[in-house]
């Protein structure tokens, strides 16, 4: 903050750095309640400015416009494409001009403070309208041919139902005890695409279904599946919403592939300190051996293991959860890659779908954020409230051109 000015000695003043970095900081101490409140001050009315701009042009086109044009009913959903795409358009081109008006200000400040006085920087001159219409224009013919492109294939570009699968996070999310069979019957019940699960080894060999690294959390038992046999991991009981029952049971992996068959995609995630390699063999042998290869999906946090798992068998099909990374993810070897919410971006699953790659975004609890992620790009969202984004998907169905148009181009800015 205090050497917001150092470049500008440096580029208007020809002052070494160290010389500019010492007047930035003797200006901002010497005025540093009056920069704050005259930038605050630019930045909300130039922000007021643009959205009473965009309110006015989007009223203007989706109101007073058509019934200036009266328009015919079969080109009212042409015009409503190509301006929405041309507000669409408008708006973006602001974005790049808010920030070197920001900077603008920043240096009338810079050089009010050097004379003492205020100084004026003239931002007009006589080609920046010209600019500016000849932007317009640009913007509203591409805006026409492209909006009439996407009118001639309007269902490809807006759907009318979501694309968007849903999977039931630790088997069927909150609907039944997690990690069980009874989740199974819940995920299908609620018509999932997909089911997820955790197997971790016990310690005579059997593979289990639990998330965490203890059984505390759902059955009250503080030891891990590592160091129960199968018959004590049986005793237990996964804690259910009703406070009546006695629970449900933990399932082993061969107990929910047979509650999965033919039902519902079964996700089989390699869990805790017993993911490894063994762990990748076995998981594959018991699936193979119920010939359900094409209905499960392995996937880990540890890419070493799946990038294992998608080389020794390559029939098997692999996805990788990536709770952070750097770099180009979309080359990484497996099939499926779960990213976080926060990572997903248009480029980002554009990419992954660039690899022959499905996309999942992990874990969409929120009806907005699913709502905005069952309109998207991506091919699944995994979930623990499957009945709602059901729900959304129905909704979703029903929708308005006009609503379908304005999900696609705006469900970022709304």
């Amino acid at each position: 903050f205090f050497g917001i000015f150092s470049l500008h000695g440096v580029l208007l003043d020809n002052l070494s750095v160290d010389q500019s970095v010492k007047r930035s900081f003797s200006f901002i101490r010497e005025h540093w309640v009056d920069f704050l409140v005259q930038v605050a001050v630019f930045s909300g009315l130039l922000s007021l400015a643009i959205f009473a701009f965009n309110y006015l042009l989007g009223f203007f086109v989706t109101t007073t416009l058509p019934d200036l044009l009266e328009l015919p009913q079969e080109s009212q959903r042409l015009y409503m494409v190509v301006s929405a795409l041309f507000v669409h358009e408008i708006v973006m081109a602001e974005g790049y001009l808010f920030t070197p008006l920001i900077i603008v200000k920043v240096t009338q400040l810079y050089k009010s403070y050097c004379a003492g006085r205020i100084v004026h920087i003239p931002i007009r001159n006589r080609h920046a309208m010209l600019l500016t219409n000849l932007l317009v224009l640009l913007i509203a013919a591409g805006s026409m041919v492209v909006g009439n492109y996407m009118n001639e294939h309007f269902d490809e570009f807006f759907p009318a139902e979501s694309q968007v699968s849903v999977i039931a996070h630790r088997a069927g999310g909150v609907e039944a005890a997690e990690n069980t069979v009874a989740g199974i019957d819940a995920a299908v019940e609620m018509g999932a695409f997909g089911s997820e699960i955790d197997i971790q080894r016990t310690a005579d060999g059997y593979y289990v279904v639990n998330h965490d690294n203890t059984f505390s959390r759902v059955a009250g038992d503080r030891r891990k599946p590592s160091q129960m046999t199968l018959e004590e991991v049986r005793q237990l009981r996964v804690k259910t919403h009703a406070q009546t029952d006695k629970g449900e049971p933990v399932p082993t992996l061969e107990e929910m592939l047979d509650a999965s068959h033919g039902r519902v995609i079964l996700f089989v995630e390699l869990k805790g300190e017993t993911a490894d390699r063994k762990m990748a063999d076995d998981a594959v042998r018991i699936v193979r051996e119920r010939g359900m290869l094409d209905e499960v999906v392995f996937i880990s946090l540890k890419y070493k293991l799946i990038d294992y798992l998608a080389n020794t068998y390559p029939d098997a099909q692999t996805g990788f959860l990536a709770f952070g990374s750097y770099g180009d993810v979309a080359r990484l070897n497996c099939d499926y890659l779960a990213i976080e919410k926060l990572m997903s971006t248009d480029t980002t699953v554009d990419a992954i779908h660039g690899q022959d790659k499905m996309a999942f975004i992990w874990t969409i609890n929120d009806n907005d954020t699913q709502e905005y992620f069952l309109s998207s790009n991506v091919d699944a969202i995994i979930t623990d409230n499957v009945k709602d984004a059901q729900a959304i998907k129905e909704r979703l169905a029903q929708r308005s051109d006009l609503q379908r148009v304005l999900d696609v181009l705006w469900a970022d800015k709304l």
